[in-house]
């Protein structure tokens, strides 16, 4: 619930969100947004809608030295309804911005996400391709000393044979 007060001779506009319409929480609002900047006026005019024109909120305006002049029932403040109205736009305008601005921010984010995944999984192609090399290396140098180590068994088993021989001679 928005509550929405006009200066009727200068047109300012002051408004505050409010959690319900009950009269007593719309009569805070007014001393808030009104009353603690400007003072009480000297008049307030309303429509018979509202919380103004309610028992609680004459004994309100007379606690406050306020008059209150009541428009007849079915008559509009007009000044205040067309500022309602340039207020639900720029609202309007305003929450329509803030969806536009989120999806671009949600967007560029993906996109940042999307950048980042595809370098990390470029770092991880290339961190499989070195762990490749280093096992091809790893093997290549296994079976190098399996070779070496058969040709070491090998010449062994030649010079125990030849040892073997002058033993005998």
């Amino acid at each position: 619930v928005v509550l929405h007060i006009i200066d009727e001779c200068i047109r300012w506009t002051a408004c505050i969100d409010l959690n319900s319409r009950e009269t007593g929480e719309i009569l805070i609002g007014i001393v808030q947004i009104w009353f603690s900047m400007f003072g009480p006026p000297v008049y307030i005019t309303s429509d018979q809608e509202g919380a103004i024109g309610s028992d609680e909120g004459g004994i309100w305006c007379v606690r406050w030295g306020v008059h209150r002049r009541l428009k007849p029932t079915g008559q509009k403040a007009w000044v205040v309804e067309r500022h309602h109205e340039i207020l639900r736009q720029i609202l309007h305008r305003v929450e329509t911005q803030l969806a536009e601005e989120a999806a671009k921010k949600a967007e560029d984010e993906l996109t940042e996400a999307r950048d980042a995944r595809r370098r990390l999984q470029t770092q991880l192609a290339e961190c499989e391709r070195q762990l490749e090399s280093e096992v091809e290396t790893a093997h290549a140098q296994r079976e190098e000393t399996a070779q070496a180590l058969q040709r070491a068994a090998a010449r062994e088993a030649e010079l125990e044979e030849q040892a073997k021989r002058h033993e005998e001679a």
